[in-house]
């Protein structure tokens, strides 16, 4: 049943720092002044740790180019697919998730249910069109070990028994019962995160979002 499940991932600054392999693609010179680019810690062991879902990437830039910069890093064969701006994942209000469904052939009234999005900007990487897809958020996604965000899933589909949804509606209902000074804060075995909605309840416009999630520090 985990195969239902489908992770979209965001590109640059999730799965690691790509700019300069931009002017690689495009047979430029790397501006001097560019660091180096550099994959998020452990993405590669954490990929291959979520293989049993179907993994993607969902990106603004154009999905030649990271295809390109993917396959010059190694990642490349993680991917099931790379949905690109010339896809029309990417709108004038965001990310339009309903691709997905379109690529995977599911009614895209069931995304919430299917999909996971992993991401370092709430801006541009929640559903676009607010149908209820749990958001992983971290804008410093791109320097914490992938193991965190592996943790992270992984009990999100368990506590929804394979629905990501239903998982962040256990969770979030569960540290609304929290002490004031952990309200909205779940704490698990290895990892603790923020939980909640960003956007306005009264016009229907939220995202579920899981945000920064940490190890819980050992000492």
């Amino acid at each position: 049943m985990s195969k239902d499940i489908i992770i979209c991932w965001d590109f640059d600054e999730t799965l690691g720092y790509f700019r300069p392999m931009e002017f690689l693609y495009l047979k430029q010179p790397v501006p001097q002044e560019m660091p180096k680019p550099f994959l998020k810690p452990g993405i590669a062991e954490g990929l291959q740790s979520l293989a049993h879902f179907t993994n993607i990437v969902t990106t603004a830039a154009i999905g030649e180019y990271a295809r390109f910069a993917l396959k010059e890093f190694g990642l490349l064969d993680y991917f099931s697919d790379v949905i690109g701006r010339e896809d029309g994942i990417y709108t004038a209000c965001g990310k339009d998730y309903s691709i997905v469904a379109e690529r995977f052939d599911f009614n895209e009234n069931d995304v919430a249910q299917r999909l996971i999005i992993v991401g370092n900007d709430s801006r541009v990487d929640p559903d676009c069109y607010f149908r209820g897809v749990v958001m992983i958020y971290d804008k410093d996604m791109v320097e914490y070990p992938a193991e965190i965000i592996v943790e992270t899933i992984q009990a999100l589909v368990e506590k929804g028994d394979n629905n990501p949804e239903a998982g962040f509606k256990r969770f979030i209902a569960e540290a609304q019962q929290g002490t004031p000074w952990e309200h909205g804060v779940v704490s698990l075995e290895k990892i603790r995160f923020s939980i909640d909605y960003f956007g306005n309840f009264i016009r229907e416009t939220v995202h579920p979002m899981i945000i920064s999630p940490r190890f819980i520090d050992s000492k």
